[in-house]
């Protein structure tokens, strides 16, 4: 039997039919106040319900007092109409919110039905069950009553200046006595709900948590003493669950010598003040005090049972380790208590939800929790885990296919696979290819609000500078947005372009527009002043990937000529989904005014649009990467030229010349100490739309 598929409804901001596919391990990513959290939060108050729901937990807007006060006032119509069923009652129950949640699970023609039995109610057509958990409302007749009772108690006692509550101030304080847990079994696509006894639900399920608000401390101070507190549970149920022997049997014949040799030292050291009060304030001589020392086992362990560490011959307290290595002592005790759990009670399905791993943990020990995880667990117990984290590290050692990408749409959350993109046929061979780069690049974008796609290492180097550039030009907050930047070379850009539209992250994508002449697509300035009007004889083509996939020219000639006026409609530049989501941009270099020569990379745009304050950088023997590459500039007789010959015209001219012969990396590094400079208007534009 697999557990395949958990369906949420009207809890928090799971609002409508989040679905979530269950792998082994999942991984439930996405930026913060997406309702990653909730979903372990829904199996707590359903599995262990010593933390029961709570009127906010309902999806907002799902609970309002126009609504109900509206059932209020039709039941009271209902009332007045002495042909009223029990029916039409059960009706205006049902219009209460619900929060439910379904877990599908499949079962194989070998599995052993006997386990779930409960749930069956049907002979054939058992492959696939839905287990269906709903907090529901039942019983607005008593409710009404109870309602009508207390505000004519109100106004009896209380009989001037007090108003009757509403209908919905009263529903607000007392709700929980009218709502249930019920449970249900259902089949896909089937409407009949077959009732099952909640209890018969629970025991199919062994729910483990280890939550994100784990009380790790290195202070000294005892209550925080948290490994301890985890290393006395994991204590409790090993000997005390386990074992048929009572532990105060266990441990008597130490106990009554410690009791012994105590009494006779209390009986000495307060013999003079018990002598006084047995004399002089106790009335009868058959009456006496005296004191005697008492034990609690449980207490006893608790407070003298300390995990300590050990170096050379010191035993050092718990409170000497830091935070990271006490939070991951923590997790892997409370994960064996857990394993020793689903030993002990063999139940059919077995679920480990754990919160934020990555907490106090530096990257290394990241990187290696998954596989420390799975050591643990072992092969053994068939325990599924869903993780919910914030950590890069966590996912490059994750199977990308178990990773599940909460989203924000429209106020509710939209959940997407990353296996299910796989399984999509025109995408299926890029799964090892994005498992790969994950391993060395970036999964940032899995956090952010909005990616930036980059080609080249100078923009990936860059990119920080150029969006606070930017910011501080045109008075925005771009910088402050949750950006994630992917670099992507020219041939695997359209990877991620394809993955960035399926997760529905706003994208904008920065490349070059890459100015290639000839047969052999050799590379040229990006000069299309000859072209001339006759398309029959335009030579200059662009050779870049990205934009010939993103003008459908994919194995054909993409003559620059053409793209310019095509890109005349800026809508061009944008696409969406199908559904209306995902919004992406490309951007690349184009003219900035009437010249019909421009920059075919970064570099190139950036010398050009920023001539003027280069020139007077180059005289003041600043920006030295750009004075060697000038230094080694053949054409035009620029290394003969002296600093001071170097002119803003020039710079712009020569900017092709000048940067094939330039160390791109200094180049970068120069911009970063370089301050009176502006953005390539390609690049603006692009941020401009980004940031909105």
């Amino acid at each position: 039997m697999r557990l395949n598929k958990i369906v949420i409804n009207n809890f928090r901001k799971l609002s409508h039919n989040v679905s979530i596919d269950i792998s082994d391990e999942t991984l439930i990513v996405g930026k913060n106040n997406t309702g990653k959290t909730s979903v372990s939060e829904l199996f707590i108050k359903f599995f262990l319900p010593k933390k029961s729901f709570r009127l906010e937990d309902f999806s907002s807007y799902s609970i309002t007092s126009s609504l109900v006060n509206d059932i209020h006032s039709k039941y009271l119509l209902l009332a007045e109409d002495s042909s009223q069923s029990s029916e039409q009652v059960r009706y205006l129950d049902a219009l209460f919110p619900t929060i439910s949640m379904d877990l599908n699970i499949s079962i194989e023609a070998n599995d052993n039905l006997a386990l779930i039995k409960p749930l069956l109610f049907e002979f054939t057509n058992n492959e696939e069950l839905i287990i269906r958990l709903k907090y529901e409302f039942r019983g607005l007749k008593t409710c009404v009553d109870d309602f009508t009772k207390y505000n004519k108690k109100l106004t009896t006692k209380y009989k001037s200046g007090i108003e009757e509550v509403t209908f919905f101030d009263f529903f607000k304080r007392n709700y929980s006595n009218y709502y249930k847990i019920n449970g249900y079994c259902s089949k896909p696509n089937q409407f009949y709900e077959h009732s099952v006894d909640v209890n018969e639900i629970s025991n199919l399920f062994n729910i483990g948590i280890i939550s994100a608000q784990r009380e790790v401390d290195d202070t000294s101070d005892q209550n925080l003493q948290s490994i301890s507190n985890a290393l006395w549970k994991y204590y409790q149920f090993i000997t005390k669950e386990n074992s048929d022997l009572n532990q105060e049997d266990v441990y008597r014949a130490s106990i009554s010598n410690i009791k012994t040799n105590l009494n006779s030292e209390y009986s000495e050291l307060f013999k003079e003040l018990l002598t006084s009060i047995n004399e002089n304030i106790m009335e009868s001589a058959t009456q006496s005090v005296e004191i005697s020392s008492e034990f609690s086992i449980e207490d006893i362990l608790k407070r003298n049972s300390k995990l300590k560490y050990k170096i050379d011959e010191l035993l050092m307290p718990e409170s000497y380790n830091g935070l990271g290595f006490s939070n991951m002592m923590y997790m892997f005790i409370q994960l064996v208590t857990y394993i020793d759990k689903v030993k002990k009670e063999n139940k059919v399905f077995n679920i480990l939800f754990i919160e934020e791993p990555e907490s106090h943990l530096h990257p290394q020990m990241q990187s290696t929790f998954l596989k420390k995880l799975t050591d643990v667990i072992g092969t053994e117990h068939n325990v599924y885990r869903i993780l919910t984290t914030h950590s890069s590290y966590i996912l490059q050692n994750a199977n990308l296919s178990g990773v599940r990408f909460f989203s924000v749409n429209s106020n509710s959350i939209d959940v997407r696979s990353l296996s299910a993109f796989f399984k999509i046929p025109e995408y299926s061979s890029l799964e090892t290819f994005v498992k790969k780069y994950f391993k060395v690049n970036t999964c940032d974008l899995f956090f952010a609000d909005k990616a930036i796609l980059v080609e080249g290492t100078v923009e990936r180097m860059l990119i920080s500078l150029l969006i606070q550039k930017f910011d501080d030009e045109h008075k925005t907050s771009l910088s402050k947005q949750h950006l994630t930047v992917v670099e992507v070379g020219g041939a695997y850009a359209h990877t991620f372009n394809e993955l960035l539209s399926f997760l529905q992250l706003k994208t904008l994508i920065i490349t070059d527009i890459d100015s290639v002449s000839g047969s052999h697509n050799e590379t040229c300035k990006c000069d299309i002043s000859e072209e001339g009007d006759d398309a029959n004889t335009y030579s200059i083509k662009s050779s870049n990937a990205v934009i010939k996939d993103w003008f459908n020219s994919t194995g054909e000639k993409l003559y620059i000529k053409n793209l310019l006026d095509r890109c005349k409609s800026s809508d061009v530049l944008i696409k969406t989904n199908k559904d209306g989501k995902g919004v992406k941009r490309i951007t690349f270099q184009r003219p900035t005014d009437d010249r019909l020569v421009w920059g075919r990379t970064f570099e190139e745009q950036f010398i050009i649009e920023n001539a003027t304050s280069l020139e007077k950088s180059i005289k003041a023997c600043e920006f030295q990467s750009l004075i060697e590459a000038i230094s080694k500039t053949k054409d035009g007789g620029l290394n003969k030229m002296e600093k001071n010959e170097i002119t803003e015209s020039i710079l712009k001219d020569h900017a092709y010349e000048i940067v094939r012969n330039i160390d791109k990396t200094n180049f970068a590094l120069d911009l970063l100490m370089y301050n009176d400079w502006k953005v390539p208007q390609y690049i603006k534009e692009g941020l401009l739309w980004l940031e909105k």
